[in-house]
């Protein structure tokens, strides 16, 4: 109780609850299913139309609310048609998801995982119905109502939570699940319209759209460079396994909650504070001492986790994925280049065409070392090129920032701390991977 009255609820602390609640329905969901006795495959199924979903949008729906929060003003006193403008743009990319989803059929069906699975235009629609619903927390962080955002993650995800277990419980099976979700979107799709209408002036703004556009394209080519090897990697087990093993490696290739779902909080959170260009300075500073916050509390989390996960993992989930267990701690090793915040300052500076070439090398990188490393050593080869390629992303940002702009790491980065916990991380790491 005491740690929780000091922990105040602000912009960073209610986007990362809202993500860590969103982490605890969906492995909970997770967790219900190998309990339950679902089968592999149907577990596989489920996880698919959720793979589908976010390999279609994870891309363009974090780029364009990343280049929406510095521009669009926080203060809704006086209805703008900025907000507007944002949603009807993400209407359009998600009309677009559909029809292109649904032309691109054949090309998915060329997996060998997807190319008998018959929910494949249900999971198509699920994501297009689904991708505006994102804007939700970020309309309540730029109106400054951060206990909103953690009430609606309450309402939203509980929901999720009971109605995909009470499809299952039901007898609705698998299919059931999948439209529990796709009621869900159809909520949440509701939900954003009467915000949207609540909080902005409908008037079609070319001029702002152009802008948003400017700064959200590179974006969004960007984080579909660097930011879908999660992405990559299953389309590449996807084209060399079944379904079974596809199940196994999704449960492995997971970061910890914390970590992960935390940093993206701290990072977007910040990112309308860098509208104020006078405040640069302060802005880091708060970055840097929110990094150091987050690396005493998530690394020694991710220690102990890493010693943990090969005994646990059969418990937590069922012997049947105790592989997995192998590739969820390679995973675990990404901490080190998620709480190191370099993009966080070139997104909030507008640089962001310049990270798009940054992210092409690490695309490259990506891809080859996969390929190669899953010929050697298997599906955990996969989860390496991930942890390279992570991390040869940030350093090449952070290089561009401190040659093009003459910002230094340690401006927005508690160096010391953090040389010193990823030294320490990777001991326990190297300990518990050769002897436990």
């Amino acid at each position: 109780m005491i740690i929780l009255k000091k922990i105040s609820i602000n912009n960073t602390t209610s986007l990362q609850a809202f993500q860590l609640i969103r982490y605890i329905a969906l492995i909970g969901i997770s967790i219900f299913f190998t309990k339950f006795g679902l089968s592999r495959n149907e577990i596989g199924i489920y996880e698919t139309v959720l793979f589908i979903s976010g390999l279609l949008t994870f891309f363009w729906v974090s780029g364009l609310t990343q280049a929406m929060l510095p521009i669009i003003n926080s203060k809704f006193e006086e209805k703008n048609p900025n907000l507007f403008n944002a949603f009807l743009v993400m209407i359009i990319f998600s009309l677009l998801t559909l029809i292109l989803g649904l032309i691109f059929e054949g090309i998915f069906r060329k997996l060998d995982s997807i190319s008998h699975f018959q929910y494949y235009q249900l999971a198509i629609l699920y994501t297009s119905l689904s991708a505006p619903g994102n804007l939700i927390e970020y309309i309540y962080l730029l109106n400054n109502k951060f206990k909103s955002i953690i009430s609606y993650a309450i309402i939203v995800f509980t929901g999720q939570v009971a109605a995909v277990l009470l499809a299952i419980l039901l007898g609705y099976g698998i299919l059931g699940a999948i439209y529990a979700l796709m009621g869900i979107a159809i909520l949440k799709l509701f939900w954003v319209i009467c915000l949207v209408l609540k909080y902005s002036k409908i008037s079609i703004s070319i001029p702002f759209i152009k802008h948003f556009l400017t700064l959200g394209l590179p974006l969004t080519g960007k984080l579909l460079l660097s930011g879908s090897a999660s992405y990559i990697d299953g389309l590449i087990v996807t084209s060399r396994f079944n379904l079974s093993a596809f199940a196994i490696f999704r449960y492995g290739a997971r970061d910890l909650p914390l970590v992960t779902l935390m940093a993206n909080g701290l990072s977007n959170s910040l990112l309308p504070e860098f509208a104020q260009k006078e405040k640069l300075n302060e802005t880091m500073q708060q970055l840097k001492h929110r990094t150091q916050w987050l690396m005493h509390l998530l690394f020694p989390i991710t220690m102990v986790t890493i010693i943990l996960c090969k005994p646990l993992f059969p418990i937590v989930f069922n012997p049947d994925f105790k592989d997995s267990a192998e590739i969820f701690m390679i995973y675990l090793l990404t901490i080190s280049s998620r709480l190191f915040f370099p993009q966080t300052v070139a997104i909030g500076l507008g640089k962001t065409k310049a990270l798009l070439g940054i992210s092409l090398v690490e695309l490259i990188l990506n891809v080859t070392f996969s390929l190669l490393f899953i010929q050697w050593i298997g599906i955990a080869g996969v989860a390496w090129a991930t942890v390279i390629a992570f991390w040869v992303e940030k350093v090449f940002i952070s290089l561009y920032l401190y040659i093009r702009l003459g910002i230094k790491p340690s401006q927005y980065t508690p160096i010391k701390g953090y040389a010193i916990y990823n030294i320490l991380n990777a001991l326990v790491f190297v300990s518990a991977y050769l002897w436990l």
